[in-house]
């Protein structure tokens, strides 16, 4: 059998480096990708979750006014009865 020489071990070992080195810059680049598109995310449902609880917010605004659209209509029709057998009474 012939033992491969210095040269050859050390071409070798070289090529192998570069190809290694090669494969982990490849693999940085995807797992950076990875990072951007995955905090991309979290942010994008933190964004959505903040959109959430302000429509909520909203909402329960909007019942507490529609709630307090018929305490005045209940009141202005309370009103305009008295005023008005209050004008019957008077007026006869």
């Amino acid at each position: 059998m012939i033992e491969p020489t210095v040269e050859i071990r050390m071409a070798t070992l070289i090529e192998s480096i570069r190809n290694l080195s090669q494969i982990t810059g490849n693999h940085d680049i995807l797992l950076t990708k990875l990072v951007d598109d995955h905090e991309q995310r979290i942010r994008l449902l933190e964004k959505c979750a903040l959109a959430t609880q302000t429509l909520e917010k909203m909402e329960h605004r909007v019942r507490e006014l529609e709630n307090w659209r018929w305490y005045a209509v209940g009141i202005a029709v309370g009103l305009s009865t008295v005023v008005a057998l209050i004008a019957g009474k008077y007026s006869i």
